[in-house]
């Protein structure tokens, strides 16, 4: 059995039965122009000639024409698609009977769609490993590399006060720096305890009771679960995330709550899976309130999503994580642009509360900045920029809420016209190249040195556009107009994302898609943000136009 490769230049040897080793050795690839296999390939037929006539000339082998004497190749297809050829090898020069010849297009077919699936099989294998990348490197973000950025931030302040004698000073610095690593030992353990529990091949439900009697078993609180409703119909990833949600709440309420009852309830309500976790512990600000509902931090509005739900918070319970958003006192709203001998203004929109505690105090250090609001809040950002008018807008990339993106854009469409710089982990060229195309008028590392955050924002308000030093060389890439052709891009994707740029070009969804290219629709969005990065683009409408203009389209179905 052959199949194509994915260039459609060869065709690859995918299994034998009874053939010579000497013979699957020569035949692992052949040109898909050879013989009657590429003719079968090319012209969906079947074809039937003696053996010494083309293989053995072809090959030089003996074993065509003596020990096989006629080669019958019949095209592989699947829903109307060429997928290969298989061979059968005859050792008789006899022709084949008619009704074994009524089978080979019926054995075409069946080792098409086995083919198929096997396809299918690792595609959705490669999907749930790059997912669980993805939602790996989140966790990472969101769990460590802010706190490591706000650590090194403090070591930079810590080792100015040594070098300046003043021992007061460095104590406090000193003991920033201890809480930092004790926020990153904590989140740490909480994370490796995340990807050590693997659900219950039973199910949600029994993880849940599980998850729950461990619980109090562990901290001693009185913990019950109850199930109400049906078992939710939920693939794998989103049972993890439920999972993972539930398992945060009742950290929070060990932790913070100092609850002495937990109740996780399960129930179907309204068409609708709910799961509500209720302590009757005080949280953050003691006081006499009733029970309430648990409140989980914002890390977990993004899994909720990506469970394809949402999250609630109980009536009077506090967020966790935000800053709230509040302009700093005394700051001047009269304009918008530097003023002369005055520092520059800025906003800061950072999920992360250590970080921004600490990027705050580095910018305001030298008396050059000034910092006129912070927020976690991208909704609360807005407000910010329309009624502060800061020179410079420092926003994080990638935000559980809303990622920095989406949120710049928004300034645009309401006319908030503020030089925004992108300060993040992330050193993909690809992060780069959308922040840049989405108009941001920088791109910062949250592990540079102070006083280079510092310097760009001071030229960023001085309307130039600056770049982290560590990405350089990426910026040189995308401004190199051969490597970034058009053809030079489409060049980089597969088969696969081609297919899926032509129907992104017809607009159709992924839903739509799915069912097209009997794939799943997790697949095809994973499929479309490669095809998104690939193609330096950072929206399905900026990838239809790309398809359109260079007529990749094809003919659209109803």
């Amino acid at each position: 059995m052959r199949v194509a490769t994915p260039d459609g230049a060869h065709l690859r040897l995918v299994g034998a039965i009874g053939l010579p080793p000497e013979v699957e050795r020569r035949e692992q690839y052949v040109p898909f122009t050879c013989g009657i296999c590429g003719k079968a390939a090319r012209e969906q037929s079947v074809e039937i000639c003696e053996a010494s006539e083309t293989c053995r000339e072809t090959t030089a082998l003996g074993y065509f024409g003596d020990r096989c004497r006629r080669v019958i190749a019949v095209p592989l297809r699947h829903r109307g698609r060429v997928m290969g050829v298989y061979n059968l090898f005859m050792a008789a020069d006899a022709p084949v009977p008619p009704e074994v010849s009524l089978l080979f297009t019926s054995i075409s077919e069946h080792l098409g769609m086995a083919l198929e699936n096997a396809r299918l099989a690792r595609e959705n294998i490669r999907a749930t490993l790059v997912n669980e990348r993805q939602m790996l490197a989140n966790e990472v973000h969101d769990s460590l590399a802010q706190t490591l950025a706000y650590i090194k931030m403090r070591l930079a302040f810590l080792s100015e006060a040594i070098r300046a004698g003043d021992d007061p000073l460095a104590q406090k610095y000193l003991a920033d720096v201890e809480q930092g690593m004790d926020s990153a030992y904590g989140r740490l353990r909480e994370l490796l305890t995340h990807f050590r529990d693997r659900m219950d091949p039973r199910g949600l439900v029994p993880a849940l009771r599980d998850l729950v009697d461990g619980f109090g078993a562990q901290t001693g609180i009185r913990a019950e679960f109850h199930n109400r409703g049906p078992e939710p119909e939920l693939t794998p990833e989103q049972e993890l995330h439920v999972y993972h949600v539930v398992q945060e709440a009742l950290t929070n309420a060990a932790k913070h709550a100092r609850a002495r009852n937990v109740t996780v309830e399960m129930d179907f309500v309204g068409n609708e899976h709910v799961v509500t976790v209720q302590d009757d512990g005080t949280g953050i600000g003691a006081g006499h309130d009733p029970p309430l509902r648990h409140a989980v931090r914002p890390l977990d509005h993004a899994r909720a999503r990506r469970a394809a739900g949402r999250r609630g918070v109980g009536h009077g319970q506090r967020r966790r994580g935000h800053a709230g958003g509040t302009p700093v006192p005394g700051a001047d709203c009269a304009t918008g642009s530097p003023r002369m001998n005055a520092p520059i203004r800025v906003v800061l929109v950072d999920d992360h509360t250590l970080f921004r505690k600490g990027l705050a105090e580095l910018l305001e250090h030298g008396g050059t900045v000034q910092v006129v609001g912070v927020t976690g809040d991208p909704d609360d950002a807005r407000r910010l920029l329309r009624e502060q008018r800061p020179d410079v807008a420092i926003v994080d990339l990638h935000m559980p809420a809303r990622d920095g993106l989406a949120l710049l854009r928004e300034f645009r469409n309401e006319g908030i016209d503020v030089p925004t710089l992108f300060l993040t982990v992330s050193n993909a060229e690809s992060d780069l190249a959308a922040a840049l195309r989405a108009g941001a008028r920088g791109y910062l590392l949250k592990d540079m040195e102070p006083d280079e955050v510092v310097d760009a924002v001071q030229r960023a308000a001085r309307g130039e556009t600056v770049v982290a030093p560590a990405m350089t060389a990426k910026l040189v890439n995308l401004l190199d107009g051969k490597r970034n052709t058009p053809e030079s891009l489409l060049n980089q994707l597969t088969s696969r994302e081609r297919e899926i740029l032509s129907h992104l070009a017809q607009g159709q969804s992924n839903k739509v898609i799915a069912r097209a290219l009997s794939i799943s629709q997790d697949t095809v969005k994973l499929h479309v943000r490669h095809v998104l990065a690939k193609l330096n683009l950072s929206s399905r409408v900026e990838a239809a136009v790309f398809a359109v203009e260079r007529k990749l389209a094809g003919s659209r179905k109803e």
